[in-house]
């Protein structure tokens, strides 16, 4: 356990060179990053953190075996260096789970997560957490933990590789919002990001979402070259683009008709770009929920399968008809050793109605129709064929 204690020492709070960033992100106002060994330069963890308004960090990490740990760091954590102490953790009004943590330090505790599946269940759907060590009793709102978590997750899998991460949604405020006072750390400059996207009208008017072409001045669309980013919302994550020189593009049309519970619907994308072959991926599943995390009324959920590289393409009925936006996904952790799971396939995009009044709001007048006939999914998916692409930019 001491060995650990010195490397999440000198990974969070940067006090060694024997361990090296590889990347950083931030996810929903929390730091992740990254790291690699810096003697045999393999990958070796992933942390996330934030700091909270009450002078507190919150850190979790998972190493390249898949083992959880949790941490504290803090002034109001007043520990004794290299003891063991009573780690008490709840979520809203859950369950009480009692760790054996040991302290790093003054004011750090750490402590092992394994076999802990129902905490991560509840800290996707909680409001806050509640700490108590060394006597300290200590609270946190769990602001974009369900998106980090996801993203911590995807993290170790591709070896600190996030091609797409998930979007960060809107900023929330309060008292120990997560990250309230931290600059997003963001892609490094020279980054390639790819994403999906699809195009809405017959002149190469493109939709996509805003955190595929983060800190991007401009963007290639695959088969027709470079693209004016031409208007971002980033609180709704949605971006607008051109194709150069107003070429002739098959279009999707948007549906009106409001989505039903369990209606079946198609997704299509690029994912995994450099490790899956570049043909369009097509993949089916259920609307499972009308509303995102924290009830919001902007996102569906569904189940058809997506992976890095999906983000802003469409997510269409079985009448080909666009029915939102694809944006991010809460992954499965399945292949964690000796943990437990988080459930699969559940996935967020945004609805088309946002997507539509962000396009007009844009000067560009969408097709919609109130509804199409159903098709054979073959049918589908050759049409999506035509207007859903691949995009890609360079961070500067």
């Amino acid at each position: 356990m001491r060995i650990f204690v010195g490397a999440i020492l000198s990974l969070v709070v940067c006090a060694s060179a024997a361990a090296r960033t590889l990347a950083s992100y931030n996810i929903a106002g929390w730091e992740l990053n990254a790291f690699a060994d810096d003697k045999t330069g393999r990958f070796s963890s992933c942390i996330a953190s934030a700091r909270y308004n009450s002078g507190v960090s919150v850190f979790f990490m998972i190493d390249s075996d898949f083992r959880w740990y949790a941490g504290l760091k803090g002034s109001k954590i007043r520990v004794i260096d290299d003891r063991r102490y009573d780690f008490l953790l709840k979520i809203d009004d859950g369950q009480v789970y009692n760790f054996s943590g040991i302290s790093a330090g003054r004011d750090m505790v750490i402590v092992p997560l394994q076999n802990s599946s129902g905490i991560f269940q509840e800290m996707r759907r909680g409001r806050m957490l509640y700490t108590k060590v060394a006597g300290e009793l200590t609270s946190f709102r769990l602001d974009g933990t369900s998106r980090m978590l996801a993203a911590l997750l995807d993290c170790v899998r591709y070896k600190g590789q996030l091609s797409d991460p998930p979007a960060a949604g809107p900023a929330t405020g309060g008292e120990a919002t997560a990250g309230a006072s931290q600059k997003p750390a963001g892609p490094s400059r020279g980054t390639i990001q790819t994403g999906s996207g699809f195009f809405v009208n017959d002149r190469g008017a493109g939709i996509t979402n805003a955190h595929v072409v983060a800190d991007c001045k401009s963007a290639t669309i695959s088969g027709y070259g470079p693209a004016r980013i031409v208007a971002r919302d980033a609180i709704n994550d949605m971006a607008l683009v051109q194709a150069s020189g107003d070429p002739k593009t098959p279009y999707a049309k948007i549906r009106r008709k409001p989505l039903q519970l369990g209606e079946a619907v198609f997704v299509m994308g690029f994912p995994l770009a450099g490790q899956l072959d570049n043909g369009l991926n097509f993949t089916s599943g259920l609307v499972s929920s009308l509303a995102g995390m924290g009830n919001d009324a902007r996102l569906l959920q569904f189940t058809a399968p997506i992976q890095p590289g999906n983000s802003g393409g469409p997510i269409v009925d079985n009448g080909g008809s666009i029915v939102g936006v694809i944006q991010s996904k809460l992954s499965e952790v399945a292949s964690l050793q000796n943990n437990g799971s988080l459930p699969q396939n559940i996935n967020f995009g945004i609805k088309a109605d946002l997507a539509a009044n962000f396009m007009r709001a844009n000067g560009v007048d969408p097709t919609d129709v109130d509804t199409a006939p159903p098709q054979e999914a073959t049918a589908v998916a050759r049409e999506g064929r035509g207007y859903t692409f691949q995009i890609k930019c360079t961070v500067e």
